[in-house]
């Protein structure tokens, strides 16, 4: 009787035992089968956006539950969209037997390892312009002609398709520190420059990087230079910050939106700048291949950061000390035109300063030569002067 005790006994647990690892099996093969193809919902709560790029390294969202399905695909055309119009810099390599060799991929693929790359640019010009943060150690403004050219020989750009540049000429930035390096090409694929008003916070962004890599993030902090009491008239590019750091291997590449829109680029210590800020650079840049900036040369308080009573005004900049206790640059083009410590500017051009309007976004909007009106109030009355930038 015992015996026979027993054995139901251990039935009845093999039964449960048995019950529940079929009950577990079938919500896997549920999950997967069922779920998954029906409404794209992954194993694991991660969704794996690697693309075929060279190196197959690609994006992997983690906790995709939060994320919409819609915004996966958008992150995947961005990334492909994206890899087009990134370049690598590379020291030049001579290759050898290229006469025997019809085949381009194989010469180039044999001379450059494309890991290799000293750098990394992005295509701002369907004729050739590129932007990077990489400038070789040796190259500035004050070298000789033939030096600049002995130094541009030295290297090659290549592009995602593995078609090699000829480098013609190197152009740089001394306030920034990013380089324009010009190649001899045609239709390359550019992409929108988003304006700074349509940057956000909360906004999603992807960090993408040459060798495919890719960085999902979003926007915590616009304006992340943007916290001192007093600010600068010619603060010409601000920083954001991002939820999540890009790794070091993120510096020197590019974030866009969902959109495949180039929102910033990431310097080489990491620092994150708008490019809308490098607009007029750029427009300069192509006008006459200079690299100038429209300073004004204030220091200012921007009153539309403050709270007042109905007595004062809310809005303007009002001319102010940094902690050196200057207000208006010595020499500046301020200072030239008369404005003193106190003065509180109004407008640009008839465009009113206030919060959505301030003074050095608006200023960006301008060029080397061009001929701005400024309206400033001084001691209750109003007063103009024209400046040319």
């Amino acid at each position: 009787m015992k015996k026979t005790n027993n054995k139901i006994i251990l039935i009845v647990v093999l039964a449960t035992i048995f019950g529940m690892l079929s009950g577990l099996v079938g919500t896997v093969i549920a999950r997967v089968y069922v779920l998954e193809k029906a409404f794209n919902i992954p194993l694991l709560g991660e969704i794996n956006l690697s693309g075929n790029y060279f190196g197959q390294q690609g994006l992997v969202i983690r906790g995709a539950k939060k994320v919409i399905v819609e915004q996966n695909t958008k992150a995947l055309e961005t990334i492909n969209s994206a890899n087009n119009s990134i370049v690598a810099i590379f020291e030049k390599k001579k290759i050898t037997d290229e006469k025997s060799d019809k085949n381009i991929k194989n010469i180039i693929e044999t001379a450059y390892n494309l890991k290799d790359e000293v750098g990394q640019g992005l295509v701002i010009t369907s004729d050739g312009w590129i932007i990077s943060s990489y400038t070789p150690k040796s190259y500035n403004s004050d070298i000789a002609t033939k030096t600049k050219e002995n130094i541009i020989a030295g290297y090659v750009i290549i592009d995602n398709n593995k078609k090699i540049y000829s480098i013609e000429k190197i152009i740089l930035d001394t306030v920034t520190g990013y380089s324009f390096w010009k190649i001899q090409a045609n239709d390359l694929p550019v992409k929108v420059f988003v304006e700074a008003k349509n940057v956000h916070n909360g906004q999603m962004v992807l960090a993408v990087n040459w060798d495919g890599s890719s960085f999902l993030s979003t926007i915590v902090d616009k304006n992340k230079d943007d916290k001192k009491l007093y600010k600068t008239s010619d603060n010409f590019f601000n920083k954001i910050k991002l939820a999540a750091v890009p790794s070091s291997d993120f510096w020197g590449s590019f974030v866009f939106n969902l959109n495949s829109d180039l929102i910033a680029l990431i310097g080489n210590k990491g620092e994150i700048k708008l490019i809308s800020d490098l607009a007029p650079c750029i427009d300069c840049l192509l006008g006459n291949e200079k690299i100038e900036y429209p300073k004004l040369g204030i220091n200012y308080l921007d009153l539309s950061d403050f709270v007042f009573n109905k007595d004062h005004i809310n809005k303007g900049a009002l001319i102010y000390p940094n902690e050196t206790g200057t207000a208006v640059n010595k020499g500046s083009l301020a200072e030239k035109a008369g404005l003193k410590t106190g003065d509180i500017i109004l407008s640009i051009n008839n465009i009113l300063l206030d919060e959505t309007n301030k003074l050095e976004n608006i200023l960006k909007h301008f060029s080397v030569k061009d001929e701005i009106l400024i309206k400033y109030l001084r001691d209750n009355k109003e007063f103009e002067v024209k400046i040319v930038l």
